[in-house]
């Protein structure tokens, strides 16, 4: 695990980068960018949490904090909160330990994509300037300006927000699914068998999926211990082809290290 870790580290820069330049949902008009949004610090509150679920922000505990685990993460120490501009900053700036950091994810973007364009079919342009916000929505207004985002969204009712949560999920999963073709390509190349792991794949409306794991976080942590298997150059090239299956591992991670850091601290 420490050699894929490392690789991620060393490579998320580069990645990241990709993406904050390029990154472009087909079908969309609209290009979205990362810019300077670090915005210190603000105090934990559960609209806060419900917010970044909503938006599908990544977190630096790697899982939703919202009003399941809200009191549970407040109860563990964590009072403030900070957006920053994305993972890489997250994991090269320091910060103090009662602060949970929020990034823009890659479905982030692909909400923002959807909100953008329910607003322009529906011509609600016009509404925004009621809560302070202009047409198209910027990843710097759902996350510094996100209270009038989020009255904004409460004001058009829970057809509409069904609506655009239904089509980003199924955008999400075209991009999992897509991404998913590519890894088993590299593990077939690389002669690694998955059923010998517990683990297969299925179709289901064009979509690739993969079962028999117990959850989706241990389904990762299997893949990603497969994917430690493949040379380096792959494992590199993957990195790009990959990005929202490498988004939900380093996630997954992350819980996993901070739920060990607990119990590790109760024992002491």
């Amino acid at each position: 695990m420490s050699r894929t870790r490392n690789i991620i580290i060393v490579y998320i820069l580069i990645v990241a980068l990709l993406f904050s330049a390029a990154f472009y949902i087909s079908n969309s008009p609209i290009r979205f960018f990362l810019s300077n949004i670090s915005i210190g610090n603000e105090r934990f509150t559960l609209p806060a949490a419900e917010h970044w679920g909503e938006m599908s922000f990544s977190n630096s505990l790697g899982f939703d904090v919202g009003r399941r685990n809200f009191t549970f993460v407040q109860n563990s120490g964590y009072t403030r909160f900070v957006f920053v501009h994305s993972e890489e900053e997250f994991l090269t700036e320091n910060f103090r330990d009662n602060v949970i950091v929020v990034w823009p994810s890659i479905a982030t973007h692909t909400r923002l994509n959807e909100i953008n364009d329910w607003i322009r079919r529906n011509e609600r342009q016009g509404d925004l300037n009621a809560f302070l916000l202009s047409y198209p929505l910027t990843v710097e207004d759902i996350s510094g300006n996100w209270r009038n985002v989020r009255r904004f969204l409460r004001s058009i009712g829970d057809t509409a927000n069904n609506e655009i949560r239904q089509r980003s999920v199924d955008a999400n999963e075209r991009i999992k699914s897509a991404e998913l073709v590519n890894l088993l390509e590299a593990f077939e190349v690389a002669g690694i068998d998955i059923s010998e792991y517990g683990l297969g794949f299925y179709i289901r409306f064009n979509q690739y999926n993969y079962f028999f794991a117990r959850s989706s976080a241990s389904r990762r942590l299997i893949i990603f211990e497969l994917y430690d298997r493949l040379e380096e150059d792959v494992q590199k090239q993957l990195l790009v082809e990959i990005p929202r299956l490498m988004e939900l591992y380093r996630a997954d991670f992350r819980e996993y290290e901070w739920r060990k850091a607990r119990q590790q601290a109760r024992q002491q």
